[in-house]
């Protein structure tokens, strides 16, 4: 993978708040928006991090109801066979329309998400510079290199290791 982003869950969820789903967008493009606001353009290497988002947001607003302009209406594409485990394609339920309505819906998830990451890379960029200069340097860093780097609270490593590697940097 060339850059892919993964995340380690801090606890256990079942119920997810629409606060939580929106960071976590804004999270799976921070790596587009990093290439946007500090190289100047943009790369294919955020392929399958774009699809995860745009599943997610699809999801926000055509499963949870978690668009003002939408509202709580189920407008899902698919659904998942119970047996089979797989998607299976259906006939649609709705109209041209709605469905333009979700897309319009997601696609202003997504950029809000992505904005919301290139504001966040603006106001600690001093901080990303050091990481970016410890990753030049060392190649690979302890989750409390990160957060040394990074300033944010020493928290206990549940593997013990979570190296991160510098990729394309």
């Amino acid at each position: 993978a060339l850059g892919g982003t993964q995340q380690l869950p801090e606890q256990e969820r079942h119920t997810l708040p629409e606060e939580y789903l929106n960071d976590r967008l804004a999270v799976m493009l921070g790596g587009r928006a990093a290439e946007k606001t500090l190289l100047g353009s943009v790369s294919s290497g955020a392929d399958e991090d774009i699809r995860q988002a745009t599943q997610l947001a699809r999801a926000m607003v055509a499963r949870w109801g978690m668009s003002e302009d939408i509202g709580p209406v189920d407008l899902r594409e698919s659904e998942e066979h119970p047996f089979l485990g797989r998607e299976m394609a259906q006939p649609r339920r709705y109209s041209e329309h709605s469905a333009q309505a979700v897309d319009e819906a997601v696609q202003k998830l997504l950029m809000d998400a992505e904005n919301r990451a290139k504001q966040l890379l603006l106001e600690h960029a001093a901080a990303l510079q050091t990481l970016v200069a410890d990753l030049e340097r060392k190649e690979t860093l302890e989750r409390k290199d990160i957060e040394k780097c990074l300033g944010t609270p020493q928290s206990k490593s549940r593997s013990g290791g979570n190296a991160y590697r510098a990729a394309n940097v």
